[in-house]
Formats: structure tokens, C-alpha cells, sequence
């Protein structure tokens, strides 16, 4: 979307004119990115799933939300920036848009106190601190896979996911891998592909392991997409209700616009349009609710098509 400088009014882009005031746009500059040294502090709960089963939904929500809070507290106090949240986990950098001589300290220093701030919380996380080279994009933000999925790059997305998909197998590493994997098949989706990102998303359930409550809920929702485009309906519904069980478990907007949009998808292709725009509406809210305008619009345009 084009912004007009003469009265603000957001304009699809090719418009050489604003579609309200009747200004000339200007052709956005291109982004300038940069490379620079950041450090990452990603922490992970354990247990999560467990923890839904054994606790009421509106105390399991309280406590998610205290730990939101928190951890953004302490990650904003130290100097750090939060990337994202992705269910129950957090990304945050040290060194982008602000840096400073000392953000590795700053960052293990808070890493520390996130440890001691979830123990006191009643819950259990893991968390890791790395310090590497990035590329940071219009406005110092990072130029990640995320963001090239957001604005429509699908190939870029797909190209990028893949190689931290395969650097953390290397490694090793298969909590965040498996997030990273339906990362990986969400982009090839939205390809074209099919059976890759059905396998990614069976392997991502099967890696996170029985309390990776956002890869059930991410994974059944990215296989009832599938099943719906082959015709498979019946499983289609099956592995919506199971991926809307999963995210009714859950405090997070992402899960919930993921998941209602996976149920417009299956509703659609069912042929129960009033039941689909109902989902997409209410992805649409969840997009919205944290701030994820883009990909609101993208949605949104699921809505025209009806």
C-alpha cells in the first residue's frame, strides 16, 4: 500500500494518483538494508501443553499474559527490542535500531533475569543468547524470513526458512526447528506446493515433541488447508476442529488468526460461505489485535473473493 503525502490515504500500489485527493504519489524508495552485529535472545516454555491440561483456560490465560508482560519488561528494561511473539515463545535483538558497545552483556543480563522472572511465575522455559551478523532493513528492523512471507514474497520466505530449517537439523536442534519447519511449509503453500509442506507440518508435530502446543495448533491448521484442496473434506474438518481444540488453548493472536483462517479455508471449499467469511472475520480481528496489518489485508482480501 502507497501512502499520499497530501492527505495520508492508503492507495493500492500502481496508483500514480491518490484515489481521494487526486495528488501524484511517489514511488517508494527502495529499502535500504544494512549488515549489522546483533545479539538474540530467544526463550521457549517447556511444558506448555501439560500446563493447558492441568489449568483452568481463564488462570492458564492470566498467567500467559503475566508472562508476556513480563518478559517484555525485562527485555525493553536491558535495552533489547522484541521481535516477535510466536505462541509461547519470544525473540528479542540487542543492537537493532539502538545498539550499544555492551548488547551482548546486555542481553545475557537479561536472559538471567527472564530466567529467574519465569521460575517465579510457576513455569519452565529454555533460553538462548547468540551473537551474529544480521541485515536490517528499512527502519533498523530485521530482514527476516517473517517479513518477506508479510509482504507477499513467498519465494524469498520459503528461501530463507529453508536455510535455517537445515542449519538447525546440523545442529542438532529440534524445538525451534520444528517452528521453523511450519514456517517452511506456510511459504511453500503459498508456492503452489502441497505434499512438502503436508510432510513439514507432520514432522513439525512429531519434533516439537507432546507440549508444542503452537505446532499441534499451526500443523493441523496448515493440513486442513491441504486436505481441503485436494477434496479430502472429511479430514479437512477433522484436523480444523483439532487445530481450533489446540488454539482455544491459547491466549495468543497468531494461533487464533492462523487457526480461523484455516477454518474460512475449509468452510469455503465446503461451500458454507457464511461460515466462511464468519472465520475470516475473526482472523482478521486476531491479525489486528496484535498488529499484524499486512497480513490482516491479505486476509481481507480472502473476504472479497467469497
Amino acid at each position: 500500500m502507497w501512502v499520499c503525502a497530501s492527505c495520508g490515504q492508503e492507495n493500492p500500489e500502481g496508483f500514480k494518483f491518490c484515489g481521494n485527493c487526486g495528488a501524484p504519489l511517489e514511488t517508494p524508495a527502495a529499502p535500504r538494508e544494512v549488515r549489522k552485529v546483533v545479539t538474540i535472545v530467544f526463550c521457549d516454555l517447556t511444558g506448555s501443553t501439560a500446563l493447558g491440561d492441568r489449568t483452568d483456560p481463564e488462570a492458564l490465560r492470566a498467567t500467559m499474559r503475566g508472562y508476556y508482560e513480563e518478559m517484555r519488561t525485562i527485555l525493553e528494561r536491558h535495552g533489547g527490542t522484541v521481535e516477535k511473539f510466536v505462541g509461547d515463545a519470544v525473540m528479542a535483538v540487542f543492537g537493532v535500531p539502538v545498539s550499544h558497545e555492551d548488547d551482548a552483556t546486555r542481553a545475557v543480563r537479561a536472559a538471567w533475569e527472564m530466567r529467574e522472572a519465569v521460575t517465579s511465575l510457576g513455569l519452565q522455559a529454555r533460553i538462548g543468547v547468540n551473537t551474529g551478523e544480521v541485515v536490517a532493513g528499512k527502519g533498523d528492523t530485521l530482514v527476516t524470513a517473517e517479513c518477506e512471507y508479510a509482504r507477499g514474497d513467498f519465494h524469498e520466505a520459503a528461501r530463507i526458512y529453508r536455510q535455517v530449517y537445515d542449519k538447525l537439523g546440523e545442529l542438532g536442534e529440534h524445538g525451534f526447528r520444528s517452528t521453523v519447519g511450519i514456517e517452511l511449509g506456510e511459504a511453500l503453500y503459498e508456492l503452489g506446493e502441497r505434499d512438502e509442506p503436508e510432510r513439514l507440518a507432520l514432522d513439525a508435530e512429531t519434533m516439537g515433541g507432546p507440549d508444542d502446543l503452537v505446532n499441534f495448533a499451526f500443523g493441523r491448521a496448515l493440513r486442513a488447508r491441504i486436505a481441503a484442496d485436494r477434496g479430502e473434506l472429511e479430514a479437512a474438518e477433522t484436523l480444523g476442529r483439532e487445530a481450533l481444540a489446540y488454539g482455544e488453548r491459547s491466549d495468543f493472536p497468531q494461533i487464533h488468526a492462523r487457526v480461523r483462517e484455516a477454518l474460512g479455508h475449509v468452510a469455503r471449499a465446503a461451500g458454507r460461505t457464511d461460515e466462511a467469511r464468519a472465520e475470516f472475520e475473526r482472523a482478521i480481528a486476531a491479525h489486528e489485535s496484535h498488529g499484524d496489518l499486512v497480513l490482516a489485508e491479505r486476509t481481507r482480501q480472502l473476504l472479497v473473493e467469497l
